[in-house]
């Protein structure tokens, strides 16, 4: 009777076994169906190492790579390269639509609300110069529109990055400027200083995997049921070097904010909008007090106008439209309600800034939309509630409404000055 019990249960225990094994294969077998069929669903369960967004270029600094899954053949993130788009979007990481599908960016909104082909030239870390580079390519697709979205939160930074890095400064900025920028630069580079702003001071990020098993890199590699697990793990635990301050839980990132952090980090937990911001960081890139700034500027502005004018030689209208930063739109909430040393210097500065700039494309005759009111006025918060400084979903259909109605309601004329939300 024992050795039959046992052979019973051995039994029993190999249908258990080959029941659950059979499980595992059918899952196995729908997730390899589902994403050879769903993009969403191949991305979510793809081997831990994808394809990397951007590449370096030598004169963009980094450029799409087409290669990744979701950009077509020019290395953008759009489904594929038209023949034609009859409007053409330019930016940054705001236009590309970090942090959100891209089907939520604003380039893809814009679409659905006009009717007509949007092409999203948007790419994170670009500035001004990188959109004038990339203007002839954008032409390519013979435009109505061209618009430009300029966010306020650090492409003037970047310009001066652009333009120090290709080395056109000593000829177009004034000796004294050249003189002290090379001082400043000598004595702390503002690539390394914002950097550290950045990541509310803390350390790079180590760079490299954990180490790994060879079973695990069998699974990783070939197994999507490995990957769905995988990225469960990642919706509750951040990746690894990814600051605690972008945990997607607003408690879990506000206990992240240190003492040390509190220097750089302001938190705002209102009665209907909350969430991290940046004003040191912010502050830093817009203080115009500081030349490589001022130049930047100037850079930008530049940039902007002559572009205006090749597009118009091509029959083309090009708009620019500012994009405000989270901070300057929190702002009305926010007075009297959070202390912290940086924000009224972040809140004058950049509202010097986007003041020359319209000015500047006013007198050019460059048609400007200032999106701050229409973010500012959203009843759903249009900013994450983490450190994430980028757009959420609500507010990129808030920047899609503001440009389509710029663009198409009548009696909205495009020459000459501002747009009137």
């Amino acid at each position: 009777m024992t050795e039959n019990r046992l052979r019973s249960k051995l039994a029993r225990g190999a249908v258990r076994l080959s029941l659950i094994l059979f499980g595992f294969a059918l899952a196995e077998i729908g997730l390899w169906v589902a994403a050879s069929l769903a993009g969403p669903i191949d991305r979510l369960t793809a081997k831990s190492q994808p394809i990397e967004p951007l590449v370096t270029d030598s004169l963009l600094m980094l450029r799409g790579n087409p290669l990744h899954p979701e950009h077509d053949a020019w290395g953008f993130r759009n489904d594929s390269v038209p023949a034609r788009a009859g409007i053409v979007t330019l930016g940054d990481s705001h236009t590309y639509g970090t942090s959100v599908s891209s089907d939520q960016a604003w380039p893809s909104l814009l679409a659905e609300a006009m009717g007509r082909t949007v092409y999203n030239f948007g790419v994170p870390t670009w500035g001004a110069l990188q959109y004038e580079s990339i203007l002839p390519r954008a032409l390519e697709l013979d435009p109505e529109s061209i618009v430009v979205a300029l966010y306020m939160g650090n492409d003037l930074f970047d310009a001066f990055v652009v333009a120090n890095e290709r080395g056109v400064l000593e000829s177009t900025v004034e000796p004294d400027e050249w003189a002290e920028l090379n001082r400043l630069e000598a004595s702390a580079s503002i690539e390394a200083e914002a950097r550290r702003l950045f990541r509310a001071g803390d350390p790079e990020p180590s760079v490299g995997e954990p180490g790994s098993s060879g079973l695990r890199d069998v699974l990783s590699d070939r197994s999507r049921l490995y990957g769905l697990l995988r990225a469960g793990r990642r919706l509750i635990q951040p990746r690894a070097g990814q600051s605690p301050l972008l945990h997607p839980e607003f408690s879990r990132a506000v206990d992240a904010v240190t003492e040390e952090r509190a220097a750089y980090v302001a938190v705002y937990d209102g009665p209907e909008w909350r969430g991290l911001l940046s004003p040191a960081y912010r502050r830093r890139v817009l203080d115009l007090e500081d030349v490589r700034i001022r130049i930047g500027l100037e850079q930008t502005i530049g940039a902007l106008v002559r572009m205006a004018a090749v597009a118009a030689a091509s029959g083309t209208v090009m708009v620019v439209a500012l994009l405000p930063t989270k901070e300057s739109v929190f702002a009305p909430r926010m007075q009297g309600a959070v202390d912290h040393p940086d924000l009224p210097g972040l809140w004058a500065a950049e509202d010097e800034v986007r003041a020359r700039i319209l000015e500047a494309l006013s007198r050019a005759g460059v048609p400007a939309l200032d999106l701050l009111p229409a973010l500012t006025a959203s009843p759903a918060q249009p900013f994450f509630e983490n450190i994430d400084g980028h757009l959420d979903a609500e507010g990129h259909a808030v920047v899609a409404h503001e440009v389509a109605r710029a663009l198409d309601a009548p009696g909205r004329a495009l020459s000459g000055t501002e747009i009137e939300p």
